[in-house]
């Protein structure tokens, strides 16, 4: 894609949340998330790989670029697991392998899981504090309902 061509398309796309989506010399830059900023070669990138790369950025913030920008598979798949869903996912340190959690977010790919230790548990029910919550993605098919 040529430097104008880019112009175009990153003018045409929306920005959520303060993230920003710039050109760069022949770089795509989206920057202003919580783990820093992204950076795609414009010459070797179609319009397509942009905006798939930016929607991932913005999903990844906790972000939507809208309803024009979501498939409706993938919307579909997204809201068959909601947020606060129990759930127990595979876990190579858990007792038979499955431990139990709670859904923080889930994508077309993938869902991020909360989930506290035994001992977590074990000391909040001593000392009378919340338990110590962890969080980890999980692919799909390494998760299921409770």
């Amino acid at each position: 894609m040529t430097n104008s061509e880019a112009d175009n398309l990153i003018a045409s796309l929306p920005k959520p949340g303060g993230l920003k989506l710039f050109r760069e010399g022949d770089q795509v830059v989206m920057d202003g998330g919580k783990w820093g900023p992204h950076s795609l070669s414009a010459k070797v990138s179609s319009a397509e790989r942009v905006l798939t790369h930016w929607k991932g950025y913005v999903e990844n913030q906790g972000l939507t670029l809208g309803p024009d920008y979501t498939s409706p598979k993938q919307s579909a798949l997204a809201a068959d697991y909601q947020p606060g869903d129990k759930v127990t996912f595979q876990s190579a340190s858990a007792h038979k392998g499955w431990r139990p959690g709670t859904v923080v977010r889930a994508t077309p790919k993938r869902i991020l899981v909360e989930y506290s230790f035994k001992y977590d548990l074990e000391s909040a029910r001593r000392t009378g504090r919340p338990p110590r919550r962890h969080e980890t993605w999980k692919k799909r098919d390494e998760v299921r309902r409770r």
